[in-house]
Order: structure tokens, then sequence, then C-alpha cells
């Protein structure tokens, strides 16, 4: 099944705008856990998982915002996310 689903483009750059929002604090927890050395060190695997998340909800941001979603799949720079993107792209 392969139909085009109609989004308003506001609702497209509200989600977008959360996402980013979201990537922002991610980013700021992160940081704020790294000022600790201790804690870096203890949690440098973790934290590399939410420097990771914060990526991904920026990039899904960016895809959001194009003008052509689909042909900013190929932009995105992460490519774990990517493939998922591509995956999704033509289910």
């Amino acid at each position: 099944m392969n139909e085009a689903l109609s989004v308003s483009r506001g609702l497209m750059e509200g989600t977008a705008d959360a996402l980013e929002d979201l990537s922002h604090e991610v980013e700021g927890l992160g940081a704020a856990l790294c000022a600790d050395p201790d804690i870096a060190a203890r949690y440098l695997d973790q934290l590399q998982g939410v420097d990771r998340i914060a990526q991904s909800l920026e990039q899904l941001a960016h895809v959001l915002r194009a003008p052509q979603p689909d042909e900013a799949v190929d932009t995105v720079r992460l490519t774990h996310l990517q493939d998922q993107l591509r995956v999704a792209r033509h289910a």
C-alpha cells in the first residue's frame, strides 16, 4: 500500500520545532553530565548514546522541514538513521 499521506506544512513545521527543542534539551543534558569528569568517565558509552539521540532528533527535524522530505532523507548525516528512513520511504 503506497499512498501519499496528506499532512499540512504547519503540522510538519510544528513537529520539526518540537524535535529540535528536544534535541537541544538532550544536548544540554549530555553537556551537563559530561561536565562532571567522574560521570563522563563512568558513563562514556551512555553519553555517546545521548549525543546520538540529540543528533537523530535534529536530523529528523531537518527531514520534516525540507520542501521535499522524501529527497531530504538522502542528506541525513547519520547512516543508521538514513538507512531506517530509506526503508520507511519505500514501505
